[in-house]
């Protein structure tokens, strides 16, 4: 079941940048209102700028690029003149997150650039990062 509606979508680096996004989402509003997932791709009608932090600023009107989405196929269409938020959006695709589940059950969270050369940033995110019992000793 998919849902449509706009939600406040947060960047993988948890940076401040957060997007109104009205699109087709997979699954139910989070309960603390703030989305990590992208909704299904190409099904985003408006983007808005909630908050935009002091390092990606500049990438509400730094062009894109001939492949922004490094060969993916990404998840709206690049608009001949995308508005700050559209742009900022395709900019934001540049990051991902990812869980890593230790052998001892903690789980981290970390943030990276999808070009696979930037090192792994280590953030501790509201959702995902879990201490075991073992390490909160």
């Amino acid at each position: 079941m998919a849902f449509k509606d706009t939600r406040r979508w947060a960047s993988p680096a948890l940076c401040g940048c957060e997007l109104d996004i009205t699109a087709t989402w997979p699954d139910e509003p989070e309960a603390d209102g703030v989305e990590n997932r992208h909704p299904i791709p190409f099904t985003i009608t408006d983007i808005q700028v909630a908050s935009v932090c002091l390092e990606h600023e500049a990438w509400e009107t730094e062009p894109v690029g001939a492949d922004p989405y490094m060969g993916s196929p990404g998840y709206i269409k690049v608009p001949v003149s995308p508005t700050k938020a559209e742009n900022l959006y395709i900019h934001l695709f540049k990051l991902t997150g990812q869980k890593v589940k230790k052998a001892c059950g903690c789980v981290d969270y970390e943030c990276h650039y999808r070009d696979g050369q930037t090192p792994h940033v280590k953030l501790e995110h509201p959702k995902h990062t879990k201490v075991c019992r073992a390490c909160k000793k």
